[in-house]
Order: structure tokens, then C-alpha cells, then sequence
């Protein structure tokens, strides 16, 4: 490869005569790649390629090459050789800029090419690249802050311009430019339009560390910006701002990551005018009603362990002047309480698990909290207790006795009732049934067995079906039973 300079000499003339051979200055100008190259003799040995290269094309031999420029030229002699020839490599990088955004990656790729010269002149050209192995190269990065390197994979960290080299050997390296960037794209807002001192969330996707994050409307330089959050700001208009459109723009412009939307604020709504002749307040009352989720009128029953549930429901009844005006359902907001303390409720259902058999009769109360105060109700349940008790029932003229068992409900320490159908059996009889009518009490006076803890009483009979499929009545038809235990 040659080199072609053009030398500028200026003198000092005095009436157009040199004052001296020597110039007074002396300028060099690389003109090489711009000069004209041919050769001049011995082209059968070398060809121009420009830019004072000139390849090999056989040998042994001799040529002159000449190089012209601005009028003026020069020559110069080469003589070839058939030597072996000599490699020298090429190396690039792919590619050689590129821009990615913070946490995304960018993957390089290094190719060489191979020369063959003979006799210090190019020969041949090499055109077939060969892709290297990445993990075979050296990798670095100018900037680990904005982004690493490893095996030819580069990954964005923070923001900043990064060369990446790969190095082949000691003496050949190939560099790349990488800008890293972050991302800020505005996504929506809520609400789309405010008035004047309301707020709006500014929602957005960002690589930025919120702490470097801010919006600014050059229109409204007293906008309140909140604290940014990873995806969202919420923005405060002050009073008495003008109605219209802002271009509000956030991000961070010093990492050029910015986005803008437009926020619209309405004229405020105009101040209702007050009711000449308004209405009177009414007066507002409140009632708690305490009551059973169902009808069964405060009864429930205890099961053969004592243990037994009730179901209460309350609902506040609000009152405008004397009148009702709503009725809602609170049982779950209730405070519950009971009269004792073999009793408790939670959420209305009462729980009586008192392994005696707590029967008897017991007041359950609510307390309501309304706001500006407590209203408060209660209801009476009675918990009965299941008695068993044994029927004895006797047929005039003589028959004998037969014995079976049934079973009713006996309030606590109230009068006992006993009414219903009943099934007995015995030696003498298959199946009997009969009904006693309640509260028709007869006395009886024919001697019983002394049953511990117990007593008998005798009632009427109303109807009944006899073995033999008859079903008559007689004065002294009755059935007696015997309480084996009363609360």
C-alpha cells in the first residue's frame, strides 16, 4: 500500500521576484484516498485497487504505479515475487450501534475475514466471513453502571452511552456503541377531566426509579405533584384554576424518558341556591325488635344430652316524626346477651348447652349501635325438656293391662299437657292406638307401684282402636302415664 501527499511551498515576493528560494511555508496534505492510482508499466504484474493499494497478479516481475492529484503526479516502482503468500484478518462487530432499554439485553456477533498478500501487495480479498464463538472472546463493558457483558450478551441496567469490546487476541479488538435508555409510557388517567382542587392518577409503565420521576405543566407551574409510585402519581390542580386543556409531561427528560397526556378541567358546578322555604327536619326515632327467626313463638326443646339452639332475628325500625320509615335487618351487628348465664348468643342463635337439661324460661336481648346513639330490644324463649313417660291403659269389662311407652313435651315448671296419638303393645295385643284428649284430668285412685322420682296422673281417652278392631268407648277408658322425672 502507498501513500500520496501533496506539498504546498509559498515564498515572499518583492516586485514578483522570490526574495528567497527558501518558502516561507510549507504545507502536507494527505491526498491517498482521493488521488488518481494507475500503473503505469507492468500491468500484467500488479492492478490498482484505489486508495494506493495494488494486488498481486503475478510474478516474478516488475511495474511503476503512479499516483495524480490537482495536476501533479509521481511515481514509484514495486517488484513481485512468487512468495508464499501471507494471511492477515479482518475483524467486525454486529452491530456496531444500537440502543436498547434498561432491562432488556442486545446479543453481538463478531466475524472475520481473511487476506492473503505475497510480497507485501495484496493478493486476495477475503469475502467468506467466519462467525467467532463468543465465549472464545474477551468481553467488556466501558460502563458496568449502565451495562454488563458476558459471552457477547449485553443487558441494560441504567442509563448511559457504553462501548462494548470484544477482544480476539493481543492484537486484534473490535468495539461497539450502546446506548441504554429507560421507558416511560403514560397509560391512562383517573378521572379523565377534575375541576379545579380535585386530584388526578396518572397511571404509566417506567423502567425510572420513582425517586426519579416528576411531572410539570409549563401552563400551570403551581401544580401539586404527589409522590410517584412505581405506577402511578396523583396530581392536585390547585383553586381557582382556569378551565381547559393541560399538556402535562412526566418522567425525567434528563434520562430522556418523558411522556405526555392532556388533562381537561371543567368549569365548576355553581353553588346551589338555597331552599327559600325549606323543609323541616323530621324527628327521627328508633326501635329494635327482638323476635324468632320463625314462628315457633319462643318454644324450642332441649335434646337427651340438655343440649339445644333458638334462633332470634332483631331489626331497627327508624321512625320520621312518629311514622315508620324503613325497616332493616341488623341480627348479625347486634350486641347479643341472655338472662343467664347457662345461655349464649352469637349473632342472634342461642345456644343452650347446660348438660343438666337447662330448661325453663329466659329473656334474650340485642343492643343496636345507630350512630348517634343505642337502641336496644328483648324476647322470651322457653327451652322444654323431652319427658318419657309410661302409658297404662285398662278396658271395662275386665282386660288385662297393657303396658308401652310414649313420649311428650313438658314445659319447665309450668301445668303439664299432655295430648297426641300413642302406639303401645304388650303381651295381649299387637298394636293399639289411642288418642288422649288434652287437658281433661280425671283422678284415679287404684293403687301404683311406688316408681322412684315419679307420679302418676290419669286422662281421658277421646278415641282409640282395640285389637279386636273395635272402637268403643267406655266411661272409665283412660290412660295413665307416669313421669319418670319433672324439672
Amino acid at each position: 500500500m502507498f501513500e500520496a501527499v501533496y506539498i504546498t511551498k509559498e515564498y515572499t515576493l518583492a516586485d514578483g521576484v522570490r526574495v528567497s528560494d527558501e518558502p516561507s511555508s510549507v504545507t502536507e496534505t494527505d491526498v491517498t484516498e482521493i488521488a488518481y492510482w494507475s500503473v503505469k508499466s507492468g500491468a500484467q504484474f500488479v492492478t490498482s485497487r484505489g486508495g494506493g493499494v495494488f494486488a498481486w497478479a503475478s510474478g516474478p516481475g516488475s511495474a511503476v504505479v503512479e499516483a495524480t492529484f490537482n495536476g501533479r503526479s509521481d511515481t514509484a516502482a514495486i517488484t513481485t515475487m512468487d512468495q508464499e503468500p501471507v494471511l492477515s484478518y479482518r475483524y467486525y462487530i454486529s452491530p456496531e450501534n444500537s440502543s436498547i432499554t434498561v432491562g432488556t439485553t442486545q446479543s453481538y456477533v463478531v466475524t472475520r475475514y481473511t487476506d492473503t498478500y505475497k510480497n507485501g501487495i495484496l493478493f486476495q480479498t477475503g469475502t467468506v466471513a467466519e462467525t467467532l464463538d463468543n465465549a472464545s472472546l474477551g468481553w467488556s463493558s466501558s460502563d458496568t453502571r449502565a451495562a454488563t457483558i458476558s459471552k457477547g450478551v449485553a443487558t441494560g441496567l441504567d442509563y448511559g452511552d457504553v462501548t462494548i469490546t470484544a477482544t480476539v487476541d493481543a492484537t486484534h479488538s473490535v468495539s461497539a456503541s450502546l446506548g441504554v435508555r429507560h421507558t416511560f409510557v403514560i397509560i391512562g388517567t383517573s378521572p379523565s377531566s377534575v375541576k379545579a382542587g380535585e386530584s388526578v392518577t396518572v397511571s404509566y409503565r417506567t423502567t425510572l426509579d420513582p425517586e426519579d420521576i416528576d411531572f410539570y405543566c409549563a401552563a400551570l407551574p403551581s401544580l401539586v405533584t404527589g409522590r410517584a409510585t412505581a405506577a402511578s402519581c396523583t396530581l392536585t390542580f390547585p383553586d381557582h384554576t382556569p378551565a381547559g386543556t393541560y399538556r402535562i409531561v412526566g418522567g425525567n427528560s434528563g434520562k430522556m424518558a418523558t411522556d405526555e397526556t392532556g388533562i381537561t378541567v371543567t368549569e365548576p358546578e355553581p353553588e346551589p341556591e338555597p331552599d327559600p322555604d325549606p323543609e323541616p327536619e323530621p324527628e327521627v326515632t328508633y326501635e329494635l325488635i327482638v323476635e324468632p327467626w320463625d314462628d315457633s313463638d319462643g318454644m324450642a326443646e332441649l335434646d337427651d344430652s340438655g343440649y339445644g339452639t333458638y334462633r332470634m332475628m332483631a331489626s331497627l325500625i327508624e321512625y320520621h316524626d312518629g311514622e315508620q320509615y324503613s325497616d332493616t335487618e341488623v341480627t348479625d351487628r347486634c350486641i347479643w346477651t341472655a338472662s343467664s348465664n347457662t345461655l349464649s348468643v352469637n349473632k342472634g342463635m342461642v345456644y343452650n348447652n347446660h348438660v343438666a337439661g337447662n330448661s325453663g324460661h329466659f329473656t334474650i336481648y340485642a343492643s343496636y349501635d345507630y350512630g348517634s346513639g343505642t337502641c336496644s330490644g328483648n324476647y322470651d324463649i322457653t327451652f322444654t325438656k323431652r319427658e318419657y313417660i309410661t302409658v297404662y291403659l285398662s278396658q271395662d269389662p275386665v282386660s288385662p293391662e297393657i303396658s308401652g311407652y310414649a313420649w311428650c313435651y313438658v314445659p319447665a315448671k309450668a301445668d303439664i299437657t299432655v295430648e297426641g296419638r300413642f302406639v303401645c303393645s304388650g303381651e295381649y295385643s299387637d298394636i293399639m292406638t289411642f288418642v288422649i284428649r288434652s287437658g281433661q284430668k280425671k283422678s284415679d285412685s287404684r293403687p301404683y307401684p311406688n316408681w322412684p322420682g315419679g307420679r302418676p296422673d290419669t286422662w281421658e281417652i277421646s278415641s282409640a282402636t282395640w285389637p279386636d278392631g273395635t272402637d268403643e268407648l267406655y266411661d272409665d277408658t283412660t290412660a295413665t302415664y307416669w313421669i319418670l322425672e319433672y324439672p
